[in-house]
């Protein structure tokens, strides 16, 4: 079963390494396979660049095109590398990544196809 954990991002390059990292991180707790995906939103700071070097596969809009075409071009790609389970979270570090295998399990366990978190629920730190 392969996992795409893909991060839309716009002038992200203060957070979204550390994304990377905590998301490589809570996926090797894991046996699953997975890859990051990174669909740069027309940066023009450092984000490309940052998602690139920390092994990220990053697909690119030249120019800002909005966080719904941002999503739609995201599943796009996704479905195109033969993803078998898409997981969405943003670039900012507002979603704890350690909560990424708890809304995979339902899923690889066969109950649900699809799985929301909100950040809304309980506290927020």
């Amino acid at each position: 079963m392969k996992i795409i954990v893909t991060i839309p991002a716009y002038n992200e390059e203060d957070t979204i390494g550390e994304v990377i990292q905590n998301t490589k991180k809570t996926m090797s707790k894991a046996n699953h396979h997975y890859e990051i995906q990174v669909l740069d939103d027309g940066s023009t700071d450092q984000t490309k660049n940052i998602a690139q070097k920390l092994g990220a596969n990053v697909f690119s809009h030249q120019n800002n095109r909005g966080l719904a075409q941002t999503f739609r071009d995201e599943i796009k790609y996704a479905l195109e590398n033969n993803a078998d389970i898409i997981v969405h979270i943003d670039a900012d570090g507002q979603y704890l990544t350690d909560e990424i295998l708890n809304l995979l399990k339902p899923i690889i366990d066969g109950e649900a196809d699809f799985v929301l978190g909100s950040r809304f629920m309980g506290t927020i730190e």
